[in-house]
Parts: C-alpha cells; sequence; structure tokens
C-alpha cells in the first residue's frame, strides 16, 4: 500500500509535467487533484467529491462581492482614477527603479489588509493597474506576475466580516505588511529610503 505522502510526491511530479507540456494549469490541477483522491480515498468518493466540491466552493457567498469590484475596476479605469493615481505614483517614487511596480505592491498590500481576500484584490488591480503598467512600458510577463504574486499574501489579512479589528490588525496585519515589504525588497535594487527601510522590516 503506497503511503498518502509517496502519493503526494507523486502528483507534484505529474502536475509539473503537465505544466511542461502546456497543458493549462486548471487542467492539470483538477486531473491530478482528483487521481490523487482516487488514489488515497477509492474511486467511489473521489466522484462523490468531485460532484459537490465545485458547486461549493463556487458557491460561496462571499464571492458575491466580486463583481462589484469588477465594476469599480472599470470605473476607475474608464473614469481616469487609474491613470491620475499612477501618475501621482510615477512622480512619487520616479527615482526608485520599478517604482510604478512598487507603488502596485503597496496599494495591493493596502487594498488586502482592508478586504482580506486574494480574489478580489486580483480582480481590482488586474483592472485598474495593469493597463496603467502597459502604458509605463512595463513588460506583460513582468506585469502580470507581480499581479499574481502580491495578491496572495492578501490571505494572511482576515476581513473584518470574519474577524474582530483586534485579530485584523494584530493577528493578520503584520504578517501580511511584512510578506509584502520581503517581496518589494528582493524584487527592485537597493537604494533610496525606501527600499532600505523595507529591508530593515524583513523578518
Amino acid at each position: 500500500m503506497i503511503s498518502s505522502g509517496v502519493i503526494g510526491i507523486i502528483g507534484l511530479v505529474v502536475f509539473f509535467i503537465f505544466l511542461a507540456s502546456g497543458v493549462h494549469i486548471g487542467i492539470a490541477m483538477g486531473v491530478v487533484g482528483f487521481l490523487g483522491m482516487v488514489a488515497v480515498m477509492g474511486i467511489s468518493p473521489a466522484l462523490g467529491a468531485l460532484s459537490s466540491l465545485p458547486f461549493h466552493y463556487s458557491f460561496e457567498w462571499i464571492f458575491v462581492v466580486l463583481p462589484m469590484f469588477l465594476l469599480l475596476g472599470h470605473f476607475s479605469l474608464h473614469g481616469g482614477i487609474g491613470e491620475d493615481a499612477y501618475t501621482a505614483a510615477q512622480k512619487w517614487l520616479g527615482r526608485v527603479r520599478g517604482g510604478l511596480g512598487i507603488a502596485t505592491t503597496a496599494a495591493c498590500a493596502a487594498f488586502g489588509f482592508a478586504s482580506g481576500s486574494s480574489l478580489a484584490t486580483a480582480a481590482m488591480f488586474t483592472h485598474l493597474s495593469l493597463p496603467e503598467m502597459r502604458r509605463q512600458g512595463y513588460d506583460d510577463g513582468l506585469s502580470c506576475g507581480l499581479h499574481c504574486c502580491i495578491r496572495n499574501p492578501g490571505c494572511l489579512n482576515p476581513s473584518q466580516w470574519n474577524y474582530g479589528c483586534l485579530y485584523c490588525f494584530c493577528g493578520g496585519g503584520i504578517p501580511g505588511q511584512t510578506a509584502h515589504c520581503r517581496d518589494t525588497s528582493r524584487s527592485y535594487d537597493s537604494g533610496p529610503l525606501y527600499t532600505c527601510l523595507v529591508c530593515k522590516v524583513e523578518v
């Protein structure tokens, strides 16, 4: 009988083989996850989970707010708010190499601290900041990779609907902001005061 740890390692290897072969990441994760459940639990429980889990996780009530974040992003994009905000950010951080990327990281950190949702952060800032980064000449690969990375620490910032303010500020805010500071200090050249302060915060 193969242990669950060995099954997990085999699943990771198969998953990376799928990615290297050009398989879509969603399909690769779904196939590997289903085969892993079959190997661990058996075919009948795996089919039962396959019939219920997608509905269960996609119909969480918190996803109701995502259309509003998307709409807010469209308003900011077409109303000129995003362009003005990133013009100001470029002037404030223009002397720092990658200043617009640092501004995007800081904005995502603040927004994730308030919302506590990585999905909402990605939905908001993909529409708001990605066009401005393209306009400033940033490479699409760098811009998309930055947005994918900086949304994840938002999960460390618990939102206020699920926790009290004390837990929000002390239990989740400090690690979430520290993670953003770490990513910023490693992504850009040291030099100006901002990056020096960020390096001091890293734990």
